[in-house]
């Protein structure tokens, strides 16, 4: 279970995106037009995180690479959740 954090830390971070960008906006359109933006920075450094693991491990032969290696199944979950949740903000702004 200690693993699995990442994957919440996905969830727990876009969705917090999402409930800034509903809090900030002006118009119910900009709200989810913001809340969009703001999920999809809060998912590109997870998704970085995920696909340069193995390299980071490769070329920093460090603690936090290695582990980073070993729980990138968890931190793609996490850029998954992340996604969904921009997913959702997308489909709101364009209807």
């Amino acid at each position: 279970m200690a693993r699995k954090w990442p994957t919440a830390f996905g969830l727990v971070a876009a969705l917090l995106a999402l409930a800034a960008g509903l809090q900030v906006g002006g118009s119910t359109l900009e709200q989810w037009q913001l809340a969009a933006r703001w999920t999809a920075r809060v998912g590109f450094p997870i998704f970085l995180a995920t696909y340069l693991a193995s390299s980071l491990y490769s070329v920093y032969p460090a603690p936090w690479s290695r582990a980073l290696a070993r729980d990138r199944r968890w931190w793609g979950l996490g850029f998954g959740a992340s996604h969904t949740v921009h997913l959702v903000a997308l489909i709101m702004a364009t209807t």
